[in-house]
């Protein structure tokens, strides 16, 4: 009678398969939305800790300063129609309103840039919750976070054509490649009918015959809308073929239009071995 109660238990609760490929329901995307939001200001907080007491402090001398402008404006105004106005108070009042439009202007300068952080933080969290196919013999499916501190990841996107030519370029220092734990996952732009389109495994490995560095994309409508993101906040055009680098921890480290430059990543990177292959050093993998 234990062994049925306990294995009515275990049915109540739900399997969670990570090779599931359909996308989310509308309600578990609103439920990831907000986490990703909530997770990208806590990460905001983490890289800049002292940008909130900065804006509270703007916000603080811009009142005040507004609340002496106030004052002097008025007392202006009555030694104007006093016809006895003081010089005083005029320079006052200047004063005030330089005050004021100085914490102004560095209060807007300061929260344009918290955004922007937390837009990038927010685009980085969303890559991180996409899926990506490992290990073609024994094919798992994972989102991206749990390759965080084992894999630098290069996102490849462009036509055909294109990718294949990259991953020619790797395949000749595929070597380096794997010593540096780079993990290469192509995903081809859209044809000229907007349909999504997927490399074959076979096709792949026969310009790059290394499995382990190839991930092959989940969902890949969901991994082009990130890169058409990524491009229009960079200013790039929609049809250009670009490459985009993450360092261990997820963040971006490099990016840019044209192939991946696989040799100046393989001399940038350090080999994913004693210290360097810790989860500790992942945070101090090159420049974001």
């Amino acid at each position: 009678a234990a062994t049925r109660a306990r294995t009515r238990r275990r049915d109540v609760v739900p399997r969670v398969k990570w090779g599931d490929d359909e996308p989310p329901s509308p309600s578990a995307s609103a439920s990831v939305s907000s986490s990703i939001s909530q997770n990208a200001r806590l990460r905001s907080e983490a890289e800049a800790p002292f940008r909130v007491f900065r804006l509270v402090s703007y916000a603080a001398l811009a009142g005040s300063a507004g609340i002496g402008t106030a004052i002097a404006t008025v007392r202006s105004i009555a030694g104007l129609v006093k016809g006895d106005i003081l010089w005083s108070d005029v320079s006052g009042w200047g004063i005030d309103v330089a005050a004021l439009s100085l914490f102004l202007y560095l209060y807007r300068i300061e929260n344009k840039a918290r955004n922007k952080q937390i837009d990038r933080l927010e685009r980085e969290s969303r890559l991180s919750r996409l899926k990506v196919r490992i290990n073609f013999k024994d094919p798992k499916v994972l989102p991206l976070e749990r390759l965080q501190g084992f894999a630098r990841v290069v996102v490849v996107h462009g036509s055909r054509a294109y990718i294949l030519a990259s991953l020619a370029e790797a395949a000749e220092v595929q070597d380096g490649i794997k010593d540096r734990s780079i993990c290469i996952v192509p995903v081809v732009s859209p044809g000229a009918g907007g349909g999504t389109e997927v490399l074959r495994e076979e096709e792949m490995l026969a310009v790059l015959p290394n499995p382990t560095v190839l991930l092959s994309p989940v969902l890949v409508d969901q991994w082009v809308a990130w890169v058409a993101e990524q491009k229009q906040v960079a200013g790039v055009d929609a049809d250009q073929d670009v490459y985009v680098g993450l360092r261990m921890d997820g963040r971006v480290r490099a990016s840019g239009k044209g192939k991946p430059p696989w040799k100046k990543f393989i001399a940038e990177l350090t080999p994913k071995e004693g210290i360097w292959g810790t989860q500790f050093m992942s945070g101090f993998d090159g420049r974001v």
